[in-house]
Formats: structure tokens, C-alpha cells, sequence
């Protein structure tokens, strides 16, 4: 009679656990749990290293030299915070697979220009041609509405090192 009781003890509690255990597996709300992650609008830009961009008035020559290793990334605004490199991942997939979040030179690289004349100021950088783009981030909210939840834009580099000027 004992072991019949325990095990009918067994079976209820396991039984009592098993929604439990389903339920789990759901979103609260019954919608799709993952957000979408797209970008829109990209244009070819030039993506500049912003320690690594000088600034001069008319006449005034300009000069960057970057040693081999030196990197910088690109730069994503509005709040991106931790979706970062979902945003990336989905440039990659829908404009270029050379877009990525960093580029580094391999080898030195340096140059001078002078701000012409035609110009009050100019400026020098180094950089790569990359995109410039509209990201956003949607998703499911409470009663399961699709709504656009965070957005921004982005500048992504995609080529090698080049220096640029305005």
C-alpha cells in the first residue's frame, strides 16, 4: 500500500510539472519571440577612423601617418546597445559581405594634402569606403503587436584602409 501511494504521489507531481515545463517553451504573450534586425537605405560612404581625421582652414597642409595594426571601427547610432552585431550580420546579408564592425592595415600608411584655396576648411582621414545605412530592430510587444522597437543609422567600413579628404 506504501509503494502505491508513493507512486501515485510520483505520477501526480509529475503530471502537475509537465505544463509547467511546456509553458516554458513559449513566449508569454503566445507571439514569436525573436526580433528582426534589418537595414535599409545604403549608400556607398567613406567610413573615417574619427582618432585618425585632421582638420585644417585654406592653405594649411594636412598629414596622417597610421602604423600597420592600427584599427577602428565603424559607428552605429540611436539605441544599439547589445544589437550591434545583429545589425552588422543583417548588412552583411542584405548589402555586402565584406561590411564588418572593424578594418585594420596591414601595412603603414600615410599621405599629405593641402586645403585648396576654393575651400575655408577641409579635412584628412583615414578610413575605408564602406555604407552608410538606416537600421532597425522590430519585434512582438504585449498583445502581440509588431512594432519597429529601436532604430538608428549606421557607417560600416568594407574595403581596405584609404586615405580620403573633403
Amino acid at each position: 500500500m506504501r509503494t502505491h501511494l508513493v507512486l501515485g504521489m510520483t505520477a501526480l507531481l509529475l503530471g502537475a510539472l509537465a505544463p509547467i515545463a511546456s509553458a516554458a517553451t513559449e513566449h508569454p504573450n503566445g507571439c514569436p519571440p525573436d526580433n528582426t534586425y534589418s537595414v535599409s537605405n545604403a549608400v556607398g560612404a567613406f567610413v573615417p577612423d574619427a582618432a585618425k581625421k585632421v582638420y585644417g582652414q585654406s592653405g594649411v597642409t594636412l598629414s596622417i601617418n597610421a602604423a600597420a595594426g592600427t584599427t577602428w571601427t565603424g559607428t552605429v547610432g540611436g539605441s544599439a546597445s547589445g544589437d550591434i552585431d545583429a545589425i552588422i550580420a543583417s548588412a552583411q546579408a542584405t548589402v555586402s559581405s565584406s561590411i564588418s564592425w572593424s578594418k585594420t592595415t596591414t601595412v603603414t600608411l600615410g599621405g599629405s594634402w593641402t586645403v585648396p584655396s576654393s575651400q575655408k576648411t577641409g579635412w584628412l582621414a583615414l578610413g575605408s569606403q564602406g555604407y552608410s545605412m538606416h537600421w532597425q530592430v522590430a519585434g512582438y510587444t504585449g498583445g502581440c503587436v509588431y512594432k519597429v522597437l529601436r532604430s538608428g543609422s549606421a557607417a560600416l567600413p568594407a574595403l581596405t584602409p584609404m586615405l580620403a579628404h573633403s
